[in-house]
């Protein structure tokens, strides 16, 4: 038999316990938008550097595609590159591009 050790909120140990369990659900969360997208539309395009910035489906007059959050998009970037080269990377490589009806949406203000 196995023993559970309450774990104090204020804790770090908690703390830390947290974000893990918050971590386990975001990557849910992003599988179960990314079936769906396939579902939906399995031509729509997905940006697998951005994974962890995935947060819905949007419907584009019939055209389901994937929605991400520019500010998570940034936060990614930022992990390899200051913030100004994050802004011109994003800006340039990714929001410039444009693939068609299944290129992906950038929510711009959270």
């Amino acid at each position: 038999m196995s023993k559970c050790k309450a774990l104090d909120p204020k804790s770090k140990e908690y703390r830390i316990a947290l974000e893990e369990l918050n971590q386990i659900k975001e990557k849910s969360r992003t599988k179960e938008i990314l079936e769906e997208l396939a579902e939906l539309n399995p031509d729509a395009i997905i940006y697998p550097e951005y994974e962890d910035a995935l947060i819905g489906i949007i419907n584009k007059c019939h055209n389901y595609t994937a929605i991400y959050s520019t500010r998570e998009c940034i936060e990614i970037l930022k992990r390899d590159m200051s913030e100004e080269d994050a802004w011109e990377y994003f800006s340039y490589n990714t929001l410039g591009t444009n693939l068609g009806d299944n290129t992906p949406s950038f929510l711009a203000w959270e």
